[in-house]
């Protein structure tokens, strides 16, 4: 699943897919120039009706501090990304 901001060409994509046990992978890819934030909302990659979930750097292996409440976001510099696991919090 693509979910392109400004349409299917665009330097900044957000790249989403189901993984096992409800979780999702989201990948937030920057192919323009210069630093950009990237927001995806919850809703948008496939967790319709979770209101927080857990995010695991896929990069680092960290997960970070704070639960995504409603949208994922990362500052990804130019021809970067972010890719975390998102796991869904019992509400």
């Amino acid at each position: 699943l693509c979910v392109c901001i400004g349409g299917f060409i665009t330097p900044l994509q957000v790249w989403a897919g189901p993984l096992s046990g409800g979780d999702v992978v989201v990948v937030l890819l920057n192919a323009g120039n210069g630093t950009q934030q990237i927001t995806a909302s919850l809703d948008d990659i496939g967790l319709t009706g979770v209101g927080s979930a857990t995010a695991t750097d896929l990069w680092t292996g960290k997960t970070l501090g704070a639960a995504v409440v409603g949208s994922v976001s990362a500052h990804v510099a130019s021809h970067d990304s972010a890719a975390y696991r998102l796991s869904p919090k019992p509400q």
